[in-house]
């Protein structure tokens, strides 16, 4: 696990909508720096996985445990972690739904010009 835990970093990152930039930021390292642990070009070490799980919003232990394929399947989910799909889900909706009106709002405008 230990050896492809920037893969775990990128994709915990990616799931709560974080930059590279505001990780490094929190992690009080360079982007490069926080880059290059995504990419596994840098030692691992316990400091930097406490550090991430703490912006992350879970533990160390679940951190070195986490397996995307498995995060999904409902059965392993807790309350938390499926309250924040559905938030995600819910704002990606509603994304799609202002896009819709406001696509409708230039077509009437264009009528009514």
């Amino acid at each position: 696990m230990y050896n492809d835990l920037g893969r775990v970093f990128r994709q915990l990152r990616e799931l709560k909508g974080y930059s590279q930039e505001y990780v490094s930021i929190q992690m009080k390292i360079s982007q490069k720096a926080y880059s290059k642990l995504e990419r596994n070009e840098t030692k691992m070490d316990w400091d930097k996985i406490c550090s991430f799980s703490q912006i992350i919003g879970i533990s160390p232990k679940r951190l070195l445990e986490f397996d995307a394929h498995s995060f999904f399947s409902p059965e392993v989910r807790s309350e938390k972690d499926i309250e924040l799909a559905y938030a995600a889900k819910l704002e990606e909706l509603y994304e799609r739904k202002i896009a819709h009106l406001e696509e409708e709002i230039r077509f009437l405008r264009m009528k009514l010009a």
